[in-house]
């Protein structure tokens, strides 16, 4: 395509190169009446239509390309105004001329206005349009972030239920542990009662105990001593018997009636010392038993206590038999 010479009249683009006629300022309704007026106003309207038309190849920036228009296109009427008054229309014409001249200024320079304005537009709107894509991509990572917090916070809503079941279960147990430990110390008090109780019980076991053992004591000191006087008694008897030289030999049927008797009465010792035993036994039994059963009655250790004197009353009256019969055997 051919490129199109530039000319005082035609505007410029922002690139340097001349626009296109379609663009071209037009010369407004008041610019043509006030040529229509002046005494030279074919020869404007001729000027007007060559530098406004679209066809037009010629330049009007100085006055010698006036002359340059071809005379076919002009009216008889505008070579009489040419031939006769060229001089006095130079300066109309130079005044038209350079009015068009700023109005085509003008209207490039609103031109070149508007083009930054429009370039400066679309900047502004590639800017914002940029900043919308990025404003959309935020809102897009907002977007899932916001489901993934939707997703944490269902998560800690069902872990905080879950947390308020554990709590209410914890609750029941703590209620069920405090229960329990209110039972426990009941039953630890009614414990300790009955330890105490049967401490006192103790007690006065050990007391009776003592006092037993004290009985059985003083029951053997008194066989001893008794058994110690027959033996002396005997030894008596015997220096007697051996001094008396007379009566040796009636001395020697008694004594042999005495070792038989003796037979007899170690017979009886053995019968009263196994006796001794057994009651021993029993008297340690009942020890033992009032050692283990320590919460037997009062009433239960003195009938104990009454039958070991019952005991030692027959051991009395078996050991008074025996000396009775020993004495009666020596005399």
């Amino acid at each position: 395509m051919s490129s199109v010479p530039s000319s005082p009249l035609m505007p410029v683009g922002t690139n340097g190169s001349a626009a296109p006629a379609t663009t071209t300022p037009v010369t407004t309704t008041e610019e043509k009446g006030a040529v229509a007026a002046s005494p030279q106003a074919p020869l404007a309207e001729a000027i007007i239509a060559s530098s406004t038309s679209p066809q037009s190849n010629y330049s009007v920036s100085s006055p010698s390309s006036i002359s340059s228009f071809p005379r076919g296109s002009v009216s008889s009427s505008v070579s009489a105004y040419e031939a006769n008054i060229a001089r006095s229309n130079w300066a109309t014409t130079s005044h038209v001329i350079e009015h068009l001249q700023q109005t085509i200024d003008a209207l490039r320079r609103d031109l070149n206005q508007q083009t930054a304005r429009a370039v400066e537009e679309k900047q502004g709107r590639d800017a914002i349009r940029k900043r919308c894509d990025n404003i959309e991509s935020q809102l897009e990572g907002l977007r899932h972030q916001n489901e993934t917090l939707n997703s944490i916070i269902s998560r800690k809503e069902r872990r905080v239920k879950e947390l308020e079941k554990e709590l209410e279960t914890k609750a029941k147990h703590v209620d069920s542990l405090e229960n329990d430990q209110r039972q426990y110390i009941e039953s630890k008090n009614e414990y300790e009662g009955v330890l105490k109780q049967v401490k006192e019980d103790q007690e006065r076991s050990d007391a009776s105990y003592k006092a037993v053992v004290e009985g059985a004591k003083s029951v053997r000191l008194s066989f001893e001593t008794k058994f110690k006087d027959i033996s002396e008694q005997i030894a008596k008897l015997v220096e007697e018997r051996n001094s008396d030289k007379d009566q040796i030999a009636k001395l020697e049927k008694v004594i042999a009636e005495q070792k038989a008797e003796r037979a007899k009465i170690e017979q009886l010792r053995v019968e009263m010392a196994k006796k001794r035993e057994e009651h021993a036994k029993e008297i340690t039994a009942l020890f033992e038993k009032f050692k283990v059963t320590i919460t037997v009655n009062e009433q239960e250790t003195e009938d104990k206590i009454n039958a070991t004197l019952r005991t030692v009353d027959e051991l009395k009256r078996t050991h008074l038999l025996l000396t009775t019969q020993i004495e009666g055997n020596g005399k």
